[in-house]
């Protein structure tokens, strides 16, 4: 926003809040965080990976084979 002294207030109200007793907004509660152990893909998800990175891999040569095809007509 545009109010005039802002940015020199921001300091002053920043202060007041965190450390004047009267003031001073509550502590924030604290959250517990679950960390979760990192995915494993089991070996059916690893071949079906793998099967489709080859099939696209073939499609890219394909496309470059039918490229250099097509400008040496």
């Amino acid at each position: 926003s545009s109010v005039a002294g802002e940015a020199a207030a921001a300091e002053v109200l920043t202060r007041v809040l965190k450390h004047d007793e009267t003031l001073a907004l509550p502590p924030a509660e604290r959250v517990e965080v679950e960390v979760l152990p990192a995915r494993t893909a089991d070996e059916e998800t690893k071949a079906k990976r793998k099967a489709a990175k080859e099939k696209k891999q073939a499609e890219a040569r394909k496309a470059r084979e039918q490229q250099l095809k097509a400008r040496h007509r």
